[in-house]
């Protein structure tokens, strides 16, 4: 995994460099993504386990051990894994902006020249593989991808106030970011409630089998509570403020008006309309990611806000078509 993590790390260095040749792009760019994917694969398939024993060596630091030996060897591994690992996730913070930073000015500033760019495709290949590696982690391993919870919240939510702000009707990662935080809020993980969190209830079983780790659906496990308590602080406390849900009430709404082109099939054909947004699946399309989001916040313990909100918005409606006229 550090391999392969460096792997990454050297092509994205080279995409941002301002002396990497035009030719050599498609190269860096497939290369980056590749190593997106086996980074992905890895991490999915160890992520909980790796954290579980680095936690473990962590609290045998203290203890004297022959450097030479198999046991010392094997700690030293699992702490230079579990340190690529949190590396992965850096670079993703890092590089995910830049990615987008890089694309936008390609489109923006010579947007005929590069309305059927290659380069352009691969560049939203890779971005779609950062988001996904993201984005699957954290619904498959929600306790472990705990640590990394605060710094992708802030930088998904803050992505989806920007496109609101420039009101963007043709966002590009709009879908994951808002799958994010739409599963992040709606966890059983996160949930506030001691009584209901699901990880707080797998702890209470690992006590009653006197510390031994609890059979859970996603195989045997082993809870920190304190890793626990702060996903829920961090979750519920540090990022969903009243502005906050505000916000993610508003971008909700904003990404799920129909947009003109949807409007005439709708007038051409209702039924069919409908059935097509029946079927509509949050993964691939805006308006069903938002209407994701914002049942998530709606069954939340948010919920009152959100109602509070869209009371206020109902009650002003009479004022904002006067003012629309």
């Amino acid at each position: 995994s550090d391999l392969v993590s460096k792997g990454l790390c050297y092509s994205m260095e080279l995409l941002t460099s301002p002396n990497v040749k035009a030719d050599f792009l498609p190269v860096v760019l497939e290369y980056a993504t590749i190593m997106t994917k086996i980074l992905r694969h890895l991490i999915l398939s160890s992520l909980p386990s790796l954290v579980d024993d680095a936690q473990k060596v962590n609290n045998n630091r203290g203890q004297n051990l022959d450097n030479g030996s198999a046991n010392n060897k094997n700690q030293q591994f699992i702490q230079n894994t579990a340190k690529a690992i949190d590396n992965v996730f850096e670079m993703l913070l890092k590089y995910i902006p830049l990615s987008c930073n890089f694309l936008k000015e390609r489109t923006s500033s010579h947007p005929f020249e590069h309305s059927n760019d290659t380069i352009n495709d691969n560049i939203k290949e890779l971005l779609e593989e950062f988001y996904t590696l993201v984005v699957t982690t954290q619904k498959a391993h929600p306790v472990a991808f705990s640590r990394f919870l605060s710094p992708f919240l802030n930088l998904f939510s803050k992505d989806l106030e920007q496109m609101v702000s420039n009101k963007e009707t043709e966002p590009l990662f709009a879908i994951p970011q808002m799958t994010f935080l739409g599963n992040v809020i709606s966890c059983p993980h996160y949930r506030p409630d001691q009584e209901s969190n699901e990880s707080m209830e797998t702890y209470r079983n690992e006590v009653q089998n006197n510390g031994k780790r609890a059979i859970t659906s996603h195989g045997d496990v082993s809870i920190d509570t304190v890793c626990v308590n702060n996903s829920v602080k961090h979750v519920w406390t540090i990022f969903l403020t009243i502005e906050r849900i505000h916000m993610l009430v508003d971008a909700s709404l904003f990404f799920m008006m129909i947009k003109d082109s949807q409007l005439t099939d709708w007038y051409d054909d209702a039924e069919s309309f409908y059935i097509e947004r029946k079927n509509a699946v949050a993964d691939d399309d805006v308006i069903a990611s938002a209407q994701q989001l914002y049942l998530s916040l709606l069954e939340s313990k948010c919920g009152s806000v959100v109602v509070e909100k869209l009371s206020s918005f109902i009650n002003r409606l009479d004022e904002q078509i006067e003012a629309a006229h």
